[in-house]
């Protein structure tokens, strides 16, 4: 049986995700309780927490400056939403995706739905360039505060060649987080009534 079902009750077909399937008030809630790491830290980082480090990062960069007003707040969007699909899957590890190529090929297709019921384009490569830098960086912060060893900062500075930033990480309840994570969304033109503007 491939049915899910969602916070509010909505009954959703995992092997036929839909576009109507993505609302995002469940999306919210399920991020903002689904933890990064499959759990493996010293406290919970969730998938939303992660999202809203990110786009802090790239704020904090000036971002703004260097790509204009209106590109940099498409740029900050493709952050925001970049592991919108781990509503329904989780935060699987990165080892995980490599030994089982049909699941990255599975998310990538759920990220494209969420993204066509939001009315909000694909990334281009460029953009998902953009997006995985923050990405690792924000891993790398992770990995250095929130894992037990070292060896998983070590991993992340081998693989992407980055430092842990020195930016904190504003924790957030999951409440706090879902509210966030829809307003920074509003505040560039998505909600659930659609849609980028």
């Amino acid at each position: 049986m491939s049915d899910f079902f969602m916070h509010s009750g909505h009954r959703v077909d995992l092997a036929a995700v839909r576009a109507e399937d993505a609302r995002l008030p469940d999306l919210a809630w399920h991020l903002a309780r689904e933890p990064r790491w499959v759990n493996a830290t010293t406290e919970t980082v969730t998938v939303l927490e992660h999202l809203l480090y990110c786009d802090d990062l790239a704020c904090t960069e000036k971002n703004d400056e260097v790509w204009g007003h209106g590109e940099f707040g498409r740029l900050r969007l493709c952050i925001l939403l970049h592991d919108v699909e781990e509503a329904y899957t989780g935060d699987p590890p990165s080892g995980l995706k490599d030994a089982v190529p049909a699941l990255a090929v599975y998310m990538d297709r759920l990220r494209a739905t969420i993204f066509a019921a939001l009315g909000v384009r694909l990334m281009s490569p460029p953009e998902a360039e953009f997006v995985k830098h923050y990405d690792h960086l924000s891993a790398t912060y992770e990995a250095m505060h929130y894992m037990r060893t070292g060896n998983a900062l070590g991993a992340c500075r081998r693989a992407w060649g980055v430092e842990a930033p020195r930016l904190h990480m504003n924790r957030h309840e999951p409440a706090s987080a879902e509210r966030e994570w829809l307003r920074r969304l509003a505040d560039l033109g998505v909600t659930d009534n659609g849609k980028e503007s």
